[in-house]
């Protein structure tokens, strides 16, 4: 089912503009990035092996402040089809870990 989901977004995500898919793939970083400083790491475990299973926020501000620098930085370097590429696959990876801590509580 998993695989069947992946592929119906691979589909909505290709037809998107750049534009779309860059606010979207921004935006759930900053919810990722919000949930996890607010997440309870006493009660939950990251998931995010360069995080750590119980970050602290500043750990959480270094790692999210840095993947959106590059992520921007590698927005601005590629070609539109390389682009398009990195917006999606932050969508993906991203849209699961907001999903994820969606599911086990973790508010905005």
């Amino acid at each position: 089912m998993k695989i069947v989901m992946l592929f119906l977004a691979a589909l909505l995500l290709c037809s998107c503009s750049t534009n779309q898919l860059r606010i979207t793939g921004y935006g759930l970083l900053l919810a990722d990035w919000q949930q996890t400083r607010n997440m309870d790491h006493s009660r939950f475990v990251e998931h995010n092996p360069i995080l750590g299973k119980h970050p602290s926020k500043q750990r959480a501000d270094l790692y999210f402040g840095s993947a959106l620098l590059g992520v921007a930085a590698a927005d601005h370097l590629l070609e539109e089809t390389w682009r398009r590429w990195l917006l999606m696959g932050v969508i993906l990876l991203e849209g699961a870990a907001v999903g994820n801590n969606i599911s086990v509580g973790a508010k905005f």
